[in-house]
């Protein structure tokens, strides 16, 4: 290998080494405000009788775990070489179990919401019946179980390495992880999303022009605002995973192929460039976990505006709890309790300077009561 070979490699592994030490921390960051607020939000009374915005709650939730459990551990390991699974069995079977389980329900709640958005605006009224809260819970329940179950391998078959990763008891189970991650955890949910995202985009497009006889009468059959916004909300957020998802899909299915399939081994400097693109990639896997409630703010005028009555809530409760909205400006108070003050001040001027003139007008009528009396 020549000393340029050898610099280039170098240069390549510097380089995934500060994606994960810039880019992760970013991610924990946003992650953490994004899904507090979708949490928040999706609990309100507009949002949460709605079942696509109850697997957006869930989706939120899940993320927010997996920031921690996923994100944050591997920025320790990369960044800081802080792996207590390195060492310990238990840890790195626990680790990876719960790494995969988090990993593979931030696609399946996306995945699940599109199902649903399919059955709410399909034209066939049984279908439409199947997108109700009590079904959504069912499937959410089923859904969380089921996947913890298929990942009870994870709690057999890895063992703790001295290398800061965990691995394989066997060649055999090697080749099976590898294709396990690649097929749950985003080839199956992408082929779901991309499904029942294109119905459902077919039939929000035939929706405006579907009429429905109801006894005598023909009349239209309009989605309701909030379901509009639902749907709208959906299908960004799907068109972004894809977007985000499948590269990561494609790069995580090229290793097991050449090392399994072809029976190669890659030279270190393709396994350096392997590693680039895999931690770039993995980069964009990870900003699933975030991006839900960005484009939900810049796609729902709903969601933004009871994003923005949070804000103004929470931080009318700080600023009157510690006093420090008696030193803000007029202008400001009225923002933060969303009242006029200067119109309900000016109000009370003119009412307390009305109440003054029709004392004096009394006071006038009075005296001129006691004048004629007189004469």
């Amino acid at each position: 290998m020549g000393n340029s070979t050898s610099v280039i490699i170098t240069n390549l592994n510097t380089i995934g080494y500060w994606i994960n030490q810039i880019f992760l921390p970013i991610t924990i960051i946003l992650g953490t405000f994004g899904n507090l607020f979708n949490i928040i939000i999706f609990t309100r009374p507009t949002l949460r009788k709605n079942p696509c915005a109850l697997y957006f709650l869930c989706g939120s939730i899940n993320n927010f775990f997996t920031l921690y459990v996923t994100i944050l551990s591997r920025y320790l390991i990369v960044g800081w070489s802080i792996n207590a699974a390195s060492y310990n069995d238990l840890l790195c079977k626990l680790r990876n179990y719960a790494i995969v389980i988090f990993m593979n329900l931030t696609l399946w709640f996306v995945a699940l919401a599109s199902i649903d958005r399919y059955f709410a605006s399909s034209p066939n009224a049984r279908l439409r019946q199947l997108s109700s809260l009590s079904i959504a819970r069912k499937i959410i329940i089923f859904t969380v179980v089921f996947t913890f179950l298929i990942c009870l391998h994870f709690l057999i078959f890895l063992t703790a390495s001295q290398q800061s990763y965990c691995q394989a008891s066997s060649f055999g189970y090697a080749v099976f992880f590898q294709i396990f991650i690649v097929l749950t955890g985003s080839t199956i949910p992408i082929i779901v999303m991309a499904i029942f995202g294109i119905l459902t985009v077919r039939n929000v497009s035939s929706i405006r022009n579907r009429i429905t006889p109801q006894g005598d009468n023909v009349q239209n059959e309009p989605l309701r605002a909030n379901e509009r916004q639902m749907h709208k909300m959906l299908l960004m957020h799907l068109l972004v995973c894809l977007i985000l998802t499948v590269p990561y899909g494609i790069t995580s299915i090229y290793d097991p192929v050449i090392r399994y399939v072809f029976l190669r081994t890659p030279s270190a400097y393709d396994t350096a460039i392997y590693n680039v693109t895999l931690n770039i990639t993995r980069a964009m896997y990870f900003t699933t976990t975030i991006i839900g409630f960005y484009v939900y703010t810049l796609t729902s005028p709903r969601f933004s505006s009871e994003f923005k009555r949070c804000c103004r809530y929470g931080l009318k409760i700080v600023l009157t709890t510690t006093k420090l909205i008696q030193c803000l400006p007029m202008r400001f108070q009225e923002i933060v309790l969303g009242e006029n003050l200067m119109n309900t001040n000016s109000a009370s001027m003119t009412a307390s300077r009305g109440k003054r003139i029709i004392l004096l007008q009394r006071e006038q009528q009075q005296q001129t009561a006691v004048q004629t009396t007189g004469v």
